[in-house]
């Protein structure tokens, strides 16, 4: 299917209708939230908040510890309990989303329990369009409003399996249909074939890896198994202490493997040096907030650093820069101006964190370096972790 028939008008007003029947299910009957994680938590806060706010029936856990207690003020039934109580016709909304399950294996499971009315995360979001955008996925609306973007971007990109997967992301957007399989590649910003050293600097030059959201080194881990040897130096952001004291653990014994060295700067990566909010989730979605947002929701403030301006404390020039920076990706490309225009440092950008950064990002990335050719490749199922790679010619 091309782009223009999937974001054609009379597709999209379709997509907009049935997502307006959605919200007025949930209005009509409420609704149970499966999952009672971060995720659930959040949209339970949000829906409360809405001036027409649905009825909350409460969670569905398969935690076996969390059933028949509350959290965050709503009860927790497991699934048969919840079933016998509330009849199969109540709407049901599946609020896992991560990189090791797909959604529709979710919503499968929660229909063969008998429940006849499954949402998905993203069909909830985008029903009420007065809640914040989830993810990639915004309004029927916002594709319409964006479709000249898109398609200056489908036409920057450099092969074909960049292009066919930006149309099936774009396409997942408008159907919001989880059932399709995808391949992934799960060699997550380091592809065969994509990305290797010669692409990223001269051979006696020292490869500077920069990776904006360390976590706990599990990227570091990644850098170091695909570039095992001391001819390197990594630098990594990450601004969560719990996170970053893993990390640090981690480039000791990267450094101790490889003998590369390994420099962890303790922020969180933005537009220049200062302080801003933080929310400590205790997993890999710990992420920047305003600082009144993190005031009203129990977090903190962390130190902000730019990458240009940690690495010219360090005299280092980039050779490749990573971000998964939980959408507050272009902040970061805004601090990484002078190894982007300057020295046309390879890049890797998630692009899934908010519903414009697939075609968004690109388009500054474009504006900002000529010389880049753009891939994009899927790591996880959903459009997780999908990241876009801008390579120099």
């Amino acid at each position: 299917m091309s782009l223009a028939d999937i974001l054609a008008p009379a597709r999209l007003q379709q997509a907009a209708l049935t997502r307006r029947r959605l919200r007025d299910a949930v209005q009509q009957q409420g609704c149970l939230l499966f999952g009672a994680g971060n995720n659930g938590r959040q949209l339970a806060r949000r829906l409360a908040a809405l001036p027409d706010a649905p009825a909350l029936h409460g969670f569905i856990s398969d935690v076996a510890a969390d059933q028949g207690r509350d959290i965050a003020g709503l009860p927790v039934w497991s699934r048969s309990d919840a079933l016998a109580k509330f009849g199969a016709q109540v709407p049901v909304v599946n609020c896992v989303y991560r990189a090791d399950v797909t959604i529709g294996t979710v919503m499968q499971g929660l229909s063969d329990s008998g429940f006849a009315r499954v949402l998905s995360l993203p069909d909830l979001y985008t029903a009420f369009d007065t809640l914040p955008p989830i993810y990639g996925y915004g309004t029927p609306q916002l594709l319409h409003d964006s479709a000249a973007r898109i398609a200056r971007v489908e036409a920057l990109l450099a092969d074909d399996l960049s292009r066919t997967i930006f149309r099936e992301l774009v396409n997942q957007r408008v159907t919001l249909d989880f059932t399709a399989p995808r391949m992934v590649d799960r060699a997550i910003y380091f592809p065969a074939g994509l990305i290797t050293r010669p692409r990223l600097c001269a051979d006696d030059a020292t490869l500077v890896f920069v990776d904006c959201g360390a976590y706990t080194g599990d990227t570091l881990d990644g850098f170091a198994a695909w570039h095992p040897d001391s001819h390197a130096h990594a630098v990594a952001f990450e601004p969560d202490p719990a996170s970053f004291a893993k990390l640090q653990a981690a480039a000791t014994r990267v450094q101790a493997a490889t003998g590369m060295q390994v420099s962890c700067v303790p922020a969180a990566a933005g537009a220049a040096p200062g302080r801003i909010g933080f929310l400590p989730l205790g997993n890999e979605a710990s992420h920047t907030v305003s600082v009144s947002e993190a005031e009203a929701a129990g977090g903190s403030t962390v130190a902000l650093d730019s990458v240009d301006h940690a690495l010219a404390e360090r005299g280092l020039t980039a050779s490749y820069v990573k971000y998964d920076v939980e959408g507050f990706e272009r902040e970061a490309i805004a601090g990484t101006h002078m190894a982007i225009t300057r020295d046309a440092a390879a890049l890797a950008v998630s692009v899934y964190h908010r519903p414009d950064d697939l075609w968004d990002i690109p388009l500054l990335l474009q504006g900002l370096q000529p010389r880049y050719d753009f891939y994009l490749r899927e790591h996880g199922p959903d459009g997780v972790d999908t990241v876009l790679y801008a390579l120099s010619r």
